[in-house]
């Protein structure tokens, strides 16, 4: 199991929590993810925090 942690814009993190957008397409991590793996979602500034975190289906 790996664990990743993506940095997203508020804006846009808001929107993958709230469901109203689905896909964050990364070219360097995206290969390297597998089911199972952990992702925490961190906000950049103005938030600057780890907001969420999942496993992938």
């Amino acid at each position: 199991m790996a664990v990743f942690l993506m940095s997203i814009k508020p804006k846009f993190g808001e929107e993958i929590l709230k469901g109203l957008k689905k896909y964050e397409l990364r070219r360097l991590v995206g290969p390297l993810m597998e089911p199972g793996d952990l992702i925490y979602l961190y906000f950049t500034k103005p938030a600057g925090a780890v907001a969420a975190a999942s496993r992938p289906a």
